[in-house]
């Protein structure tokens, strides 16, 4: 996602070197902090699960985190991006990803959906970013 966003601030288009048929469960960076933070905290109470596998339970495609970015893009910062992947071949199959995150329901982990604060969080840190790098080489 963050490459997704950086591609379309920075050449105005959206990429995949793939059909984007794949299969994701993608990840909020900010859930991910808090999870740490929560596993870190003193206010923890062991008994501390030996794994956490740290995921949303929602599986999509890259294909369609690519449309949602476009998406947010086009409401975010005005512009929709182009968009270009490979073609799928006949013969391409993929399956749908189950992800089980099991030791975060043990935690109490039972956290919102921020994806679209932080894809919109991204991209305007991609245009700031972009901004800045400018300014600096004129």
């Amino acid at each position: 996602v963050n490459d997704l966003c950086r591609q379309a601030v920075e050449s105005g288009k959206v990429v995949l070197s793939s059909s984007g048929m794949q299969q994701r469960d993608f990840v909020p960076l900010a859930r991910i902090c808090r999870v740490v933070e929560r596993l870190s905290s003193r206010d923890f109470t062991p008994p501390l699960p030996s794994i956490v596998n740290v995921g949303s339970g929602v599986s999509k495609s890259v294909l369609e985190m690519a449309e949602l970015v476009r998406r947010r893009c086009s409401l975010t910062l005005g512009f929709h991006p182009e968009f270009r992947r490979e073609e799928p071949s006949a013969d391409e199959r993929h399956g749908t990803l189950v992800f089980r995150s099991a030791s975060l329901e043990s935690l109490d982990e039972r956290m919102g959906d921020d994806t679209l604060a932080e894809i919109d969080g991204l991209l305007r840190f991609c245009l700031a970013s972009s901004n800045r790098n400018s300014s600096d080489s004129a």
